[in-house]
């Protein structure tokens, strides 16, 4: 029986953070429709991806960026389902009646130290996301300012205090104002005006927000199509494979984009029961990698792409139609500004439900942390190159190899998981949830004797879960006892089953319990979580390589200072938030002068 380590207040109080009446406003209840659950998802595994699928097709070929990208497509729906049948696995979340965050399952499942080294990087690599996603937003945003109206303004903190205004932009830094001042723009005001108090919202709250995301998302890729198309499509640009000086970016941009493992429990805790997750996955995911064969197939034969350049510096330029320079300012804030609070609510709710801390400080360090950290490196290329490598060595492990590690786990184990959680509801007093803990704890002794009596006739411990069918075990009341408890949902397979209880079985199990593989056998499931975690470790690793060796050529064979190497490229490829930005040479050259 694998025991989650959980906080204990008086009288025995068990608290999960949803369950604790002080904090539970904090979390948001079962409503997110199915519309609401296919925007988010697909906004969390495209987005920003989609302008560097381009260059990972030009630099790659079609043939291994194809084959890479629906490889991470299987693996990645793969470690979702999962991880959402690992859920189904603790007691009193069999059919997702409860919640349980991707924390409290590596709380319950791994040792401590296990626990700590995923929680850091969890933390950490969400951290770094937003605060990459809020770095390139801002001064996109910037640089698109400049763009309009001829200048950009900022309140200058350091060497000195004042306003400052630019009229062209920096060549060779990502802000327009340079990287020997400390600052405060028009562009990241404005964005943390929009942005911070959505982080405070619930995560139901943003569903309208990611549903107008999801319509911007469709009306720029259909606009930016039919550009690819009057340009005149040029099959010589897109290779049938070249894997050489491109692999490394080929590598991680594809499988960094699929990204979203991590945000998937969060989902599923506040999804409606009409919302079919084999489904909801499946659709998202296909249509996700659609969008980047699309784009990447098409987008590569319309332009050629050089080290350093990305879709949205070929459709800012002056030859494209307005509309099309028009909408590739708007991509930014439209698409990669909305992920933003998600991940800030994502991190809240997992510090919450841990009881890490309470609501103000959890808001302090999911909402406003990556801002102060975004002020304070706004200048100039600060922290690209951490942030950068950040993604590339906690992406994979977070969205692919810890789910299949956590599921492998949890099927090993005899019996359920048990969340640290109470039958209750807001209004109950402490008092009432003191005494509906003690009666969990009467029912889980009563479990393990059962197990014991069980294990002494020779049969398999308790209710064991096995995913062929489900059972109602009912440990309620006794002659002692007379408070009867509530019904408890086990998974077994009883033997001789009479023939409408099997009937009643097979469609609680259509319809509630969650399998990612229905049609193999447990064996067969692990090897395939095995054969995950062994093809994602050797891709992750293979992209470290390309990275790091091509880091140490370009450091060689340069004399002096030397350019922007072609590793920074890559490493921007593998960043989770996939950077977006507008060439600053481009601007500089046509935007600010005209």
């Amino acid at each position: 029986m694998v025991e989650s380590q959980y906080k204990q207040e008086s009288a025995a109080y068990l608290l999960n953070g949803h369950l604790d009446p002080n904090i539970a406003s904090n979390f948001g209840k079962k409503t997110i429709s199915p519309l609401s659950s296919y925007a988010l998802l697909l906004n969390n595994i495209t987005g920003p991806g989609l302008v560097a699928m381009c260059v990972a097709y030009q630099h790659g070929g079609w043939l291994p960026a194809t084959s890479l990208l629906f490889g991470a497509a299987v693996g990645s729906l793969l470690s979702a389902g999962f991880l959402v049948e690992t859920m189904t696995r603790f007691h009193g979340n069999e059919h997702f009646e409860g919640r349980v965050e991707f924390m409290e399952m590596a709380r319950a499942l791994f040792p401590r130290w296990g626990y700590y080294i995923v929680f850091i990087l969890f933390l950490f690599n969400i951290t770094t996301s937003n605060v990459s996603a809020i770095l390139e937003s801002a001064q996109t945003l910037d640089q698109t300012i400049l763009m309009v109206f001829g200048q950009v303004c900022a309140l200058e903190l350091s060497p000195d205090f004042g306003v400052v205004c630019v009229t062209e932009s920096s060549i060779d830094i990502d802000s327009v104002f340079g990287e020997n001042i400390e600052y405060v723009s028009v562009g990241f005001v404005a964005l943390a005006i929009i942005s911070i108090p959505i982080g405070f919202w619930n995560l139901e709250e943003n569903m309208i927000i990611q549903i107008f995301s999801f319509i911007a998302l469709c009306v720029l890729l259909g606009e930016f199509c039919v550009q690819f198309f009057n340009n005149g499509l040029h099959p010589e640009y897109l290779p049938v494979s070249s894997l050489n000086h491109g692999a490394g970016a080929t590598l991680g941009s594809i499988l960094f984009n699929f990204a979203f493992v991590v945000t998937v429990p969060s989902w599923v805790n506040e999804k409606r029961k009409d919302v079919r997750i084999h489904e909801t996955l499946s659709s998202t995911i296909s249509t996700g990698t659609l969008m980047f064969a699309l784009m990447g197939c098409v987008g590569a034969m319309a332009y050629q792409f050089p080290n350093g350049a990305d879709l949205l510096t070929k459709l800012s330029m002056p030859s494209q139609w307005f509309v099309t320079r028009v909408l590739a300012q708007l991509f930014p804030p439209l698409v990669l500004v909305p992920g933003i609070p998600i991940l800030s609510i994502i991190v809240r709710y997992n510090l919450l439900e841990n009881r890490v801390c309470g609501p103000f400080v959890g808001n302090m360090i999911a909402v406003v942390l990556p801002w102060l950290i975004a002020f304070l490196t706004m200048s100039g290329n600060k922290l690209n190159i951490i942030l950068n490598w950040s993604g590339l060595l906690t992406v994979v492990p977070l969205n692919f190899l810890i789910p299949c590690a956590m599921y492998l786990i949890s099927r090993e184990s005899k019996g359920v998981c048990k969340m640290t959680s109470i039958t209750t509801t807001l209004g109950d007093s402490k008092e009432e949830a003191a005494a509906a803990a003690a009666a969990i704890a009467k029912e889980k002794q009563e479990v393990m004797m059962k197990n014991r009596r069980r294990d002494s006739e020779g049969e398999s411990g308790g209710c064991t879960i096995s995913w062929r069918s489900t059972q109602i075990c009912n440990y309620g009341s006794t002659e002692q006892d007379p408070s009867p408890g509530p019904p408890r949902k086990y998974h077994h397979q009883p033997k001789n089953m009479p023939k409408e209880e099997e009937e009643e079985d097979d469609f609680q199990d259509a319809v509630a319990p969650f399998r990612v593989l229905p049609c193999l056998s447990r064996e067969q499931s692990h090897t395939v979580a095995w054969i995950v975690i062994l093809v994602v470790s050797l891709i992750n690793c293979t992209a470290i390589f390309f990275a790091v060796s091509e880091l140490i050529r370009t450091q060689d064979t340069q004399d002096g200072i030397p350019p922007p190497p072609p590793a920074e490229g890559i490493l921007e490829a593998l960043n989770p938030s996939r950077r977006v930005h507008v060439n600053s040479t481009i601007l500089s050259k046509y935007g600010a002068h005209a």
